[in-house]
């Protein structure tokens, strides 16, 4: 159990996105239906008395429908999951490489900015930081090289 609970959500943060992000939304969404279709069974269909004999058919039919509308809706919530982790995991990935350049010393290495959120406010600030070490180092540069000339 240990080994499971570390290789999912302490070894690899794309591991933890891809499986926790899908599951959770999935599964609010099927609890969210289920708690709707337990109600309705509850309080319309098993108490006697609560619907007339004539709308009972309809309300079968009813729940056929929403059984089916809460299985959607738990694939549904699952692919808006893996798209949000997808887009999490893009956007880190893409800073990670842009790290990694900046380690091996490409002070030109800028990232591709698309999104407007925190990730996107970051990798702009990554963009602004190695403006300001190229501008930086190429300073130190050449007044070394003025200082050499004089």
């Amino acid at each position: 159990m240990k080994n499971w609970f570390h290789f999912l959500f302490k070894k690899r943060l794309a591991t933890s996105l891809f499986f926790i992000l899908p599951v959770v939304l999935a599964l609010t969404a099927f609890s969210s239906g289920f708690i709707a279709l337990v109600f309705i069974d509850y309080f319309l269909l098993q108490k006697n008395g609560a619907l007339p004999p004539v709308f009972a058919s309809q309300a079968n039919d009813m729940m056929f429908y929403i059984r089916h509308e809460v299985l959607m809706f738990t694939f549904l919530g699952g692919v808006a999951g893996f798209g949000i982790a997808y887009a999490i995991h893009r956007s880190l990935e893409r800073l990670a490489v842009g790290a990694r350049q900046l380690a091996q010393g490409d002070f030109n290495a800028q990232l591709k900015i698309e999104s407007l959120d925190e990730l996107g406010m970051l990798g702009k600030d990554f963009n602004r930081m190695v403006s300001s070490l190229n501008k930086y180092f190429i300073d130190r540069m050449t007044a070394g090289w003025f200082l050499l000339d004089k």
